[in-house]
């Protein structure tokens, strides 16, 4: 469950903005995800999928309609890397997860511009 505190750095980027629903989502999701992994559920795989899809489409929508492209793209690549490299090598360690994913993440969505 530790690996949801990362959460937490995208509570201050919620507003009525695609911005914030972009955030409300991630939240939601990773709540999902990871409380499902916490809880041990039969179908933790399958929010995990989810989850990662989601987060996915929406690194990419937000590649192609920030103002700074390439910073934006620079940070969904080290994260997607990190997050493989997690999942790979680290066994899914809940402090490269907070610190190698969601932190770079929510500072792309933060300095994300229409």
């Amino acid at each position: 469950m530790l690996s949801s505190i990362g959460l937490l750095f995208f509570i201050p980027l919620l507003d009525y903005s695609f911005k914030g629903v972009i955030s409300m989502i991630v939240i939601c999701n990773g709540l999902l995800c990871h409380g499902s992994k916490y809880l041990d559920l039969p179908y933790q795989r399958k929010i995990m999928i989810y989850d990662v899809v989601c987060n996915v489409i929406m690194g990419l929508i937000v590649i192609f309609t920030t103002k700074i492209p390439i910073f934006t793209t620079f940070v969904f690549t080290i994260s997607i890397y990190n997050f493989t490299l997690n999942k790979i090598r680290y066994n899914s360690n809940s402090l490269f997860h907070v610190m190698g994913i969601q932190f770079p993440l929510s500072i792309g969505l933060s300095l994300y511009q229409l």
